[in-house]
């Protein structure tokens, strides 16, 4: 994955893209020309519910679901992103509810209304790289999609959001390089590839 940041939207930007969470987050569907939302995470029970729960859903489709998921070890991520935005970042990815549509619109039409459902997420973390003082290394450990439309359109346009949307948050504390965990263990050269085109 290149690590160059010429197109690079300040962290701020990022925040302020924020809508208000909804308990309702599980259902997502596909969409035609729907726009999605990113905001960082929130310290609310509605957004560590849905970060938990596509958490669960993500640790079931990696190399390491034989091991149990850790609820205690999630919550301690989402806790630490929310304390510490400056070392670790949970970028959440919003979709239209079933029912409500968010067309796609042009530079300057108003952002989608409130009331989106958890379509994907990003966990990035910021801290020197070990053989080196100084240097800021960003670390992605996950970048997910919701299971009912991870091969569809708002599928791809949701990953391809939170790719940017970690380099925004990459470029904005300094990295100098941006590393990505792939653990899914399905089609490894797909996924490189599709990061390699990012």
């Amino acid at each position: 994955m290149s690590d160059d940041a010429s197109a690079v939207v300040p962290a701020a930007e990022l925040a302020e893209r924020q809508i208000a969470s909804k308990a309702d987050r599980q259902s997502v569907r596909p969409v035609s020309g729907a726009r999605v939302r990113l905001r960082l995470v929130r310290d609310t029970q509605e957004d560590l519910a849905a970060a938990l729960s596509l958490a669960r859903k993500m640790h079931a489709q990696t190399i390491f679901r034989d091991s149990p998921c850790s609820d205690a070890k999630a919550q301690a991520l989402v806790r630490r992103a929310i304390e510490r935005p400056d070392r670790s970042g949970l970028i959440l990815a919003e979709a239209p509810r079933p029912g409500v549509s968010w067309l796609e619109g042009g530079a300057g039409e108003p952002e989608p209304p409130e009331g989106g459902a958890l379509a994907g997420l990003a966990y990035v973390q910021a801290g020197e790289y070990f053989l080196s003082d100084g240097d800021l290394v960003a670390t992605v450990l996950t970048i997910n999609i919701t299971p009912e439309i991870v091969r569809t359109p708002l599928g791809g346009r949701v990953a391809l959001r939170l790719v940017r949307a970690v380099r925004r948050w990459s470029d904005a504390r300094g990295c100098r390089r941006l590393l990505v965990h792939a653990t899914s263990g399905e089609n490894p050269a797909r996924t490189d590839r599709f990061f390699r085109r990012c």
